[in-house]
């Protein structure tokens, strides 16, 4: 690889709140294990992703990044401070924020 970059920073895995725990975790230790990033998606039929998010930083130092978060779901205030709860556990955070089915795109941000 060129350069000094890190493994976690050209390549990631995506997890879903779809699975049980147990396998979000085990997900998360493999991740950790060959440094990779972990990405989570927004979706209203699986587990929260922020509870997805800490349920890996709870047992992992893996990097984790929401790849879209929605302000339809909650405020820019509570996705700071759920931000900022998951890292207190010492874990690199990315946030994408996205409008979701807004028509208007710039009305959501």
């Amino acid at each position: 690889m060129a350069g000094e970059e890190k493994l976690s920073e050209v390549l990631g895995i995506n997890v879903n709140g779809n699975v049980p725990d147990g396998v979000i975790v085990e997900v998360a230790f493999k991740a950790e294990e060959n440094n990779l990033f972990i990405w989570i998606g927004e979706n209203e039929l699986f587990k929260d992703p922020f509870y997805v998010a800490e349920l890996i930083a709870e047992h992992t130092h893996v990097p984790i990044g929401f790849s879209i978060v929605s302000p339809l779901r909650r405020s820019c205030t509570e996705i700071a401070e759920m931000v900022r709860k998951i890292g207190k556990y010492g874990n690199e955070v990315v946030v994408g924020i996205g409008p979701g089915r807004f028509a208007n795109p710039g009305e959501a941000l």
